[in-house]
């Protein structure tokens, strides 16, 4: 009607939806709940609906799923009933009807039927480990490549959630190394909870990989969001170090040979994991990554770590360059000499603590002519090898 809109706002504490005049009069709130939307699907002013995402399953956080509506706030409905994590929507013209795909990490896609209203749900088409389509008549196995975690935040506060990558050729008698794999940053997201239908390349030789969304990322609501807020790699590293500490139980995974790799934040996660906790990570590769905030950009910092003057003690507590002096394993750092998003001297910076604190096991290589991300041919594909050899050579004792 052009006088109306949906305001998204954030003050239940995870974001949700308003209606409001263009005046900014508040006639109500649409929707409601201890989730949070992603995004709006339709609004059909006829009906007075409104279509929309939310990550509101009640047996994973993870799990997204579809809900209608009234523009009026009332009779809120989820209309995927099913617990499993849901993509691929198509509603029918009468909104009646919906078809979506649900799957989890070890549960191939299968294309299910939902009633608008509830109750109704019929499975459809169905994908077996391979990916090949057929009629849905009984469920099917997954292909065993990954798999969900959860363990408890060292505050008692969340449940944190992980998956775990396996190696290829998996041999539950044997001890593989494990790799840490992350990023980390404020608002990201480390984990799908979609099937996982190709092995990761890490994989391929010989390790198990781990990724966590640690605390400070997305669709969790604002207190998860907000969990790091003026200590970035204080609880989001301790959630991956947390992680490692979770799947390493496994008879299958060797504590003692633990690596972490990340690029940009997540370099500095993998600076942060292998200085502040020694007795996790056996090699880190450091990818471009801060190593003090002081030295990174004020719209990007200071949205999450305030000014160096209203914040130092935040500032101390977070760079890397002053926990340098615990390193007990191997580090590697890499960066672009023309890096106009994480500066260089981050990576000097490092160096010279190191040096500094008597440190020898530790190595760095400089890439001219390239930026942020190695992405010439050559110099990408020398990163990556020599990346790789020095973590075969730290973690399985032998070339890549």
């Amino acid at each position: 009607d052009k006088k109306r809109f949906l305001w998204p706002t954030d003050k239940s504490g995870f974001t949700h939806y308003e209606l409001r005049d263009l005046d900014g009069k508040l006639h109500n709130t649409v929707t409601s709940g201890d989730f949070q939307t992603a995004g709006i699907q339709f609004i059909d002013e006829e009906r007075g609906l409104v279509g929309f995402l939310a990550y509101s399953s009640e047996s994973n956080p993870y799990f997204l799923q579809y809900h209608i509506a009234r523009l009026d706030g009332k009779g809120q409905r989820r209309v995927t009933s099913n617990e499993q994590h849901h993509s691929n929507f198509s509603l029918s013209p009468d909104r009646q009807w919906l078809i979506a795909q649900r799957e989890e990490v070890n549960t191939p896609p299968c294309t299910t039927l939902y009633r608008a209203q509830g109750v109704a749900e019929v499975g459809l088409r169905r994908r077996d480990r391979d990916g090949v389509a057929t009629l849905a008549t009984g469920p099917k196995e997954g292909a065993g490549l990954a798999e969900m975690f959860q363990f408890r935040s060292d505050d008692g506060q969340f449940d944190i959630y992980g998956v775990l990558y396996k190696p290829k050729d998996f041999d539950a008698s044997k001890r593989y190394p494990l790799i840490n794999a992350l990023y980390g940053g404020p608002g990201s997201n480390e984990i799908s909870a979609r099937y996982v239908s190709t092995m990761r390349s890490e994989c391929r030789k010989g390790y198990f990989v781990v990724k966590v969304n640690n605390r400070g990322t997305g669709n969790r609501g604002k207190k998860f969001l907000g969990s790091n807020y003026l200590r970035l790699g204080d609880v989001d590293i301790q959630d991956h170090a947390d992680g490692v500490r979770e799947v390493i139980k496994r008879p299958y995974i060797d504590g003692d040979r633990v690596g972490i790799i990340g690029h940009s934040y997540g370099g500095f996660m993998a600076a942060m994991g292998i200085c502040k906790f020694p007795g996790v990570y056996a090699a880190a590769s450091i990818g471009a990554g801060v190593t003090d905030w002081r030295n990174y950009d004020t719209i990007y910092t200071e949205r999450y770590m305030r000014t160096p003057s209203d914040n130092l003690e935040g500032y101390e507590a977070t760079s890397v360059l002053g926990v340098a002096k615990d390193l007990r394993g191997f580090l590697h750092m890499h960066h672009g000499i023309m890096d106009d998003n994480v500066h260089v001297q981050n990576m000097f910076q490092m160096a010279h603590a190191l040096m500094k604190a008597g440190k020898t096991s530790w190595s760095m290589m400089a890439y001219p002519q390239t930026r942020h991300g190695i992405r010439d041919r050559d110099l990408a594909w020398h990163s990556r090898q020599t990346e790789w050899s020095l973590i075969q050579e730290h973690l399985l004792g032998g070339a890549a």
